[in-house]
């Protein structure tokens, strides 16, 4: 366990050196999103989940030292009465959500549910050795109970809908949460084993009912449509008063953890801060501090294009209009200097040199965000481009914890393309680093890119031996051997918000390239994702998110990166493995050639 010194704030800032070739650097953290704190008055200390870590550290501010390390992600801290363990939410990775026990006086942790459910949002019973949580492991979300004593488990609710968000009475008499139905939301109340009731009910989302100390208010979280969140605060008398609490803070919402009856703890917007209850007055909670994280290490980028290079007329059948999803038909390309041109229908070119593939169409190579090296002669002839090419690389050490990998982004220009050490890409718009699989993208508004490697990882089926795209790729000449298996999952398991957002590589496959990539589009393709869509994902979009402006595309101006294929790609993908040439950053080359050098 590292006994390096850590901050907390919110967004991830860093205090980093420029990147140069030491192995290590001295990494100030001062926030990010995963900021949540718990509070244990008699020592006047905070415990505070944050960059996968649990670290405790003075509510009035100050060095934050952390009490595990980074081989467990861990969150949403609750420390217990007597201050000697906390709990937490996590595990050996960023989508295991089991909890955690944590020894206050050395870190010591042991995990006290296991399982591939989530267990998540808990609380300590306030008169037994026991955490109150919810999980799904019922298949919805419910109430349960677990002895840290014993490990017995016990499941508390047996609601319509989901119930979550658990909390307890002041007097610790009564378990209060949110019930989830399909057209309200209830704040529940149940003492002891006896019928839960009623306290108010919403058309509104609401979340994290909290118990004001010395007294008998509660306060609660309603989500508003415009995705803001306001504080309401519930008076239980004989006709329960309901008010907003003044100077809202319209975040996101976050459990309040109290401080005493008239100041509270709360992230909001990348900030800690303690809130005086019912008024303006705030102050900030000044948490800094370091860790010691092995330094990233710029890659070299590939040669530029060559600016001397060849002068000649392409002459096709087609060429393909991604945006538009059309095909311009009968067309000359001229080629100068490794760019394209002019774009221009077929016309004579009396004092030029023509490459008549007539017949054939003509569309952008293929950019492969998981090759990361020059491309070999059969990936050449593929049509496959190497992401090396994009303006700037970073290596970020793969055994880093999933956010200390996150940090490294914010070091770096947005339009980075980042890989760590394992030769796997992590890109998001270029600036956070996000590992998904169909299940965690479902979860992901925010969502930019979903590389293919990852999407391969929830599925199964779809070329599997003896079908027929897998026929079409054995009998491919680019076809190099291994075991035929690139799966992909039921069509209704990928998000439909997914689709125009999507980038596919080749790596996680037994697939030789550059069938790893080609069969992963026809995969993409048979999750019902539209041609069109498909090409743009190994196209143009990724050009784009790695800040290639004049690739991807074949448009006047942009660099010759061609592909000349036999069919029509918008209507059968399959055609993919029929490559007739390409130009190589303005060199025409022929299949057979690159396939027989």
């Amino acid at each position: 366990m590292q006994s390096s010194r850590t901050s907390l704030i919110c967004w991830l800032v860093l205090a980093f050196a420029s990147l140069g070739t030491a192995s290590a650097d001295e990494l100030m953290l001062t926030g990010g999103p995963d900021l949540s704190v718990s509070f244990f008055q008699k020592q006047n200390t905070l415990f505070a989940g944050f960059a996968g870590r649990i670290w405790s550290v003075d509510a009035d501010g100050g060095t934050a030292s952390p009490l595990t390390d980074s081989s467990l992600t861990l969150s949403k801290p609750k420390v217990s009465k007597d201050g000697r363990f906390v709990v937490a939410v996590g595990g050996p990775g960023s989508n295991v959500h089991n909890l955690w026990l944590i020894d206050t006086r050395d870190g010591e942790t042991r995990r006290i549910t296991n399982g591939r459910w989530r267990d998540d949002d808990p609380v300590w019973h306030p008169t037994e050795a026991a955490v109150v949580f919810a999980s799904d492991r019922s298949g919805s979300w419910q109430l349960w109970k677990i002895s840290v004593l014993d490990g017995l488990v016990q499941r508390l609710t047996v609601e319509p809908g989901y119930a979550r968000d658990p909390t307890f009475s002041v007097d610790g008499q009564a378990l209060l949460y949110v019930q989830t139905l399909p057209d309200r939301y209830e704040l529940r109340q149940r003492y002891g084993r006896g019928r839960p009731f009623t306290l108010l009910q919403s058309r509104s989302p609401i979340r994290y009912p909290s118990a004001r100390p010395q007294g008998a208010l509660l306060t609660y979280w309603v989500m508003e449509q415009d995705g803001q969140a306001r504080l309401e605060m519930l008076l239980q008398t004989e006709s329960p008063i309901i008010k907003a609490v003044p100077d809202t803070p319209k975040s996101s919402p976050q459990p309040l953890i109290w401080k005493d009856r008239d100041h509270y703890f709360l992230a909001k917007g990348g900030r800690l801060s303690l809130q005086t209850f019912a008024t303006p007055d705030k102050t900030t909670v000044p948490l800094t501090g370091w860790l010691s994280v092995a330094r990233a290490k710029p890659l070299p980028l590939q040669p530029k294009v060559d600016t001397t290079g060849p002068r000649f007329v392409l002459r096709v059948g087609y060429v393909l209009d991604l945006i538009n999803n059309r095909r311009l038909e009968r067309q000359d390309l001229l080629i100068d200097s490794g760019r394209i041109a002019a774009i221009v229908p077929r016309r004579p070119w009396p004092d030029e040199t023509i490459i008549d593939l007539d017949g054939t169409t003509v569309m952008p190579r293929l950019i492969d965000i998981d090759l990361i090296e020059e491309p070999t002669h059969r990936q050449l002839a593929g049509g496959i481009v190497s992401s090396s090419m994009s303006p700037e690389r970073v290596a970020v050490p793969g055994a880093l914890e999933h956010n200390l990998r996150t940090t490294f982004i914010k070091s770096v220009s947005p339009n980075a393309m980042i890989v760590s050490d394992r030769a796997l890409p992590d890109l998001l718009s270029g600036v956070h680093v996000l590992e998904l699989d169909i299940e965690s993208a479902n979860r992901h508004e925010e969502l930019i890119l979903a590389s293919a490697t990852n999407l391969r990882v929830k599925t199964a089926g779809i070329l599997e031996p003896g079908t027929d795209a897998w026929a079409q790729l054995s009998a491919s000449r680019l076809y190099a051997g291994a075991n035929q298996q690139s799966p992909a999952a039921d069509r209704t398991s990928l998000p439909p918000s997914l689709h125009s957002r999507i980038i596919t590589g080749s790596k996680g496959g037994a697939m030789r390239a550059p069938l790893g990539l080609h069969s992963n589009l026809i995969a993409l393709n048979a999750l019902g994702v539209s041609p069109g869509e498909t090409l743009a994902s190994a196209t143009w979009r990724p050009a784009s998110l790695l800040g290639l402006t004049d690739r991807g595309l074949v448009e006047q101006g942009h660099i010759a990166d061609l592909l000349m294929i036999d069919g029509n790609p918008l209507e059968d993908l399959s055609v993919l493995l029929s490559p007739v040439a390409i130009v190589d950053e303005g060199v025409f080359k022929s299949v057979g050639g690159l396939l027989d050098p």
